[in-house]
């Protein structure tokens, strides 16, 4: 386990130990643990940041800086938003404390998948809950990306889509692969234009673009 760093053929670790999430800060990383974030200066010790600094919860599991270069940190009992190194709990605004994703939109909103209750979308202080009345499922969010398309949310087998400038989610179905069995969602992340990247444990790596699926190893 760990964090590692790829340079052409060189590979460094530079982070020993379970992570969970790292973002990039300019000079600096944030590090996602189960025992709390840390913060990875250049030619500094790492700091530590937990409940005594304003998290809900040392188990970080999602972290995202948004576009105005707060930081986003999401626990297993809640979302906590820091800025220059100071952070708030954002817990009561959720209608479920277990976050476990977390993405931008191109207008500056923030997307907050979570276990139980569906998934958040925070801009401006205004919060907007999308679930069971949205015929989203209730249980299992594990990821969240937002493409040109428009915004993605998964549970372990199904993915469903809000299409740009659209009012309904839309279910989106993999191919089916002949060899694999219910598909083993595990993650998702955006590629460049409307293409989306799809982890899938149970069959390997789905790219989407052009409104079509490519698998690209099973």
């Amino acid at each position: 386990s760990g964090l590692f760093l790829i340079q052409g053929e060189r590979i460094e670790q530079i982070w020993s130990g379970p992570v969970t999430d790292v973002v990039e800060d300019g000079d600096r990383l944030w590090i996602g643990t189960p025992d709390g974030l840390w913060l990875r200066p250049p030619s500094k010790a790492p700091q530590r940041y937990g409940v005594t600094n304003g998290l809900p919860n040392n188990m970080v599991q999602a972290l995202l800086l948004d576009h105005q270069g707060g930081l986003w940190v999401g626990t297993n009992k809640g979302l906590a938003y820091g800025f220059q190194n100071q952070f708030v709990d954002l817990t009561e605004q959720l209608p479920h404390p277990e976050v476990t994703a977390l993405s931008n939109d191109a207008d500056h909103g923030v997307w907050v998948g979570l276990r139980a209750g569906g998934a958040v979308r925070a801009r401006n202080r205004v919060v907007e809950n999308f679930g069971p009345h949205d015929e989203l499922p209730i249980f299992g969010m594990n990821a969240v990306a937002v493409n040109d398309e428009g915004v993605w949310i998964s549970d372990a087998t199904n993915l469903w889509l809000h299409p740009l400038g659209g009012s309904v989610w839309n279910k989106e179905v993999l191919p089916r692969v002949s060899t694999r069995a219910i598909p083993a969602l595990q993650g998702m992340a955006h590629g460049s234009g409307d293409a989306l990247w799809v982890a899938d444990a149970a069959a390997g790596l789905w790219r989407r673009s052009n409104h079509n699926w490519k698998l690209w190893r099973h």
